[in-house]
Parts: C-alpha cells; sequence; structure tokens
C-alpha cells in the first residue's frame, strides 16, 4: 500500500515503511524499489511536489547501485518480457544523470557501480550507457580519482561496459578518446582501458 501526505511519503508494503520527508532512506526490495521509484519520479520532475528537492535525492538514492538491479527494474528480458519500469527507461534515466542537487562524486560512484559486470543491451542499458559516456569525459577527473580505488579487475570491467560498442570505429573513437586524455599522466589506466578494449573487440569479432 502506499500513502501519500502533504510533506509526506509513505510506502508501507511488507515490512517496509519509508517516510521522504528530512530523511533518505534506501529501499532494498526492487518490487517494492519499483513502485517508489515511479512516486519519487513524479513528485520530484512531473508534478513538482513542494519538497521536490528531496524527492530528487529519493530518486537518486534508490535507483538501482548495480548492473542486475538496472536490468531488473528498467530492462527487457526475451523470455520474461518488459521489466517493470521498461516504458519508461529513458525519463528516468536522463534525470538521474542531470541531477543539479546531487555531487559528481556521488554521480559517479552510483555510475561506475551500475557498469561492472555490464554488457551492452538496447533500451535500458543503452541509455545509460550513452550518458555514461558523455558523464565520463565531462568529469574525466571524477571519474579517474574513483576508478584508482577500485581493483584492477574492476576498472576493466568499468572499462569493458563503456566500450561494449558495435560500431568499430565509435568504438575506436571511444577508445582513443579515452586515451588521449590519459596517456600523458597515467599510464597504468592507459593499460587497463587498452586491455578492456582489447577484449571487447575480440568479443565482436566472435559475434
Amino acid at each position: 500500500m502506499i500513502k501519500a501526505f502533504a510533506g509526506a511519503l509513505f510506502l508501507t508494503m511488507g515490512l517496509i515503511t519509508v517516510k521522504s520527508k528530512g530523511q533518505i532512506k534506501i529501499i532494498t526490495n526492487n518490487t517494492q524499489k519499483t513502485h517508489y521509484l515511479e512516486i519519487a519520479y513524479d513528485k520530484a520532475f512531473v508534478h513538482k511536489h513542494s519538497d521536490s528537492i528531496n524527492y530528487q535525492k529519493q530518486f537518486f538514492k534508490n535507483f538501482p547501485s548495480t548492473f542486475e538491479d538496472l536490468c531488473t527494474i528498467y530492462g527487457y528480458d526475451d523470455k520474461k518480457g518488459a521489466a517493470p519500469l521498461y516504458n519508461v527507461a529513458k525519463l528516468h534515466i536522463d534525470k538521474l544523470f542531470n541531477l543539479a542537487c546531487v555531487d559528481s562524486e556521488k554521480k559517479a560512484t552510483k555510475f561506475v557501480g551500475i557498469s561492472l559486470n555490464g554488457k551492452w543491451d538496447a533500451d535500458a542499458v543503452g541509455y545509460f550507457q550513452n550518458n555514461l559516456q558523455t558523464f565520463t569525459i565531462d568529469k574525466f577527473a571524477t571519474i579517474i580519482r574513483l576508478l584508482n580505488t577500485y581493483t584492477d579487475s574492476d576498472t576493466i570491467s568499468f572499462w569493458k561496459f563503456y566500450l561494449d560498442i558495435e560500431d568499430t570505429d565509435y568504438r575506436k573513437k571511444s577508445y582513443d578518446s579515452i586515451v588521449g586524455k590519459l596517456r600523458a599522466n597515467n599510464s597504468k589506466m592507459t593499460a587497463l582501458v587498452t586491455e578492456a578494449y582489447q577484449i571487447i573487440n575480440k568479443q565482436q569479432q566472435n559475434h
């Protein structure tokens, strides 16, 4: 059951209750999270509730933080069909990347986390990857600083998703753009990006 009051929203489904005003809580159950994301998005961006900034923060906090959850909530499965929020995936993902109330460091952490173990797909995953590529170039220093705290395998995983592009020329252009920014002062990251690029090239050749 979902109950909305002036200035507060309560999501009471199972054992979870979330009060949105004055605090930000994270819902871990994907079924409940789906409903809450719909409400938070509506109050943050559509009807612009008086507490819309708080709802924007709630939306960001409760947006999926892993690739698996992104697909479960926004993706499409050939056997199971469309995920619950498949039809609004582009709207939600575009807003996620453009939230002015969330700083770049928090965004980078969220976006890198989603990218780990990611693999390109159409629709939601494609929307996310496109936005990720733009964000990475725009906030390059922030992304690199964060990736420097990750293991080599996770860093390669991020770049594999970033470079998982079907068009060979565009993939090469994306790789060259990243390496061009890195070569002068980060040889280790350049090597990891190159390894990811080589892996993706082999995978694409085998398709």
